[in-house]
């Protein structure tokens, strides 16, 4: 996104998060590395963190756990095929 549409955007829609995991969890579960900020190094830092660092990774996957369970709707198809599977 060009700097212009992104300082129109900006003023225009006023949402604490750019990502949608951030967003439908209303707090920061991935870091947003928005216009300026998204840089190779910045990119590498994150991975590594992600990689290396257990308990920053085990709050994200959580996190995306939540995500989950808050997206997940059984279909029919899905209650009847686990009806039949428990009989």
């Amino acid at each position: 996104v060009s700097w212009l549409n992104y300082i129109i955007a900006k003023a225009l829609v006023k949402l604490k998060y750019a990502g949608l995991p951030n967003i439908l969890l209303n707090r920061g579960l991935v870091r947003e590395l928005i216009q300026g900020e998204m840089t190779p190094e910045n990119m590498a830092e994150e991975m590594l963190k992600i990689h290396f660092d257990a308990v920053y990774r085990k709050k994200m996957i959580a996190g995306f756990k939540v995500i989950q369970k808050m997206l997940y709707k059984k279909s029919a198809a899905d209650k009847i095929a686990e009806a039949v599977a428990a009989l």
